[in-house]
């Protein structure tokens, strides 16, 4: 079976910044978050989901992201039912496309080590940056809205506790240049190999 090496770490912390630098690069990646998407428009899951939190909870079939960032993400008994209805299916989907992969997959997984799921992957790769960096780049992709940056960062596993599962470390503090080098530098290993 190719190799999956999962790409982790908190909420802005450089993993798409990662994964599409290997993309670029011409390896195949999968993003987690894109894979629970699909999951999620399963009629079996989408009809559970619906039954657990409410039709507020979808927009025309799709997640409503708004309603689970104010209604579950603050509530940990709701966040772990979500991640218990979605994290095992999109985990099956994973590893279902490594399997009928001819190359190693980059899967950028954020909630890996929080539903202890790195057991399944030959590598882990731990995206860092600091956490003012994360702060301020989350505080950006929600428009300036400080409050809910704190509310989601509180919420989260820290990057910190992440890294002792890590096999290597990529630090994503700008510019984009040393992330670039960062990637070689762990890219080199399996490109001998």
């Amino acid at each position: 079976m190719p190799r999956a090496i999962a790409i982790t770490g908190g909420i802005c912390d450089g993993k798409s910044t990662v994964l599409a630098e290997l993309t670029e690069r011409g390896h195949s990646t999968l993003q987690a978050d894109e894979v629970a998407r699909e999951v999620l428009s399963s009629p079996g899951l989408l009809e559970q989901l619906t039954d657990t939190f409410g039709p507020g909870a979808f927009d025309s079939g799709r997640p409503n992201a708004e309603f689970l960032r104010a209604e579950v993400l603050p509530d940990p008994a709701l966040r772990r039912r979500l991640n218990e209805l979605t994290h095992a299916c999109t985990l099956q989907r994973i590893l279902e496309v490594v399997r009928a992969a001819q190359a190693p997959v980059f899967v950028e997984v954020p909630l890996l080590i929080e539903t202890c799921s790195q057991r399944f992957f030959d590598e882990v790769w731990v995206a860092v940056s600091s956490p003012a960096e994360q702060r301020r780049r989350l505080t950006e992709r929600l428009q300036g809205d400080a409050e809910s940056a704190e509310r989601i960062l509180g919420a989260q596993l820290p990057t910190r506790a992440k890294i002792p599962f890590a096999d290597k470390i990529l630090r994503t503090l700008p510019p984009v240049s040393s992330v670039k080098s960062e990637v070689d530098r762990a890219l080199a290993p399996l490109l001998r190999g």
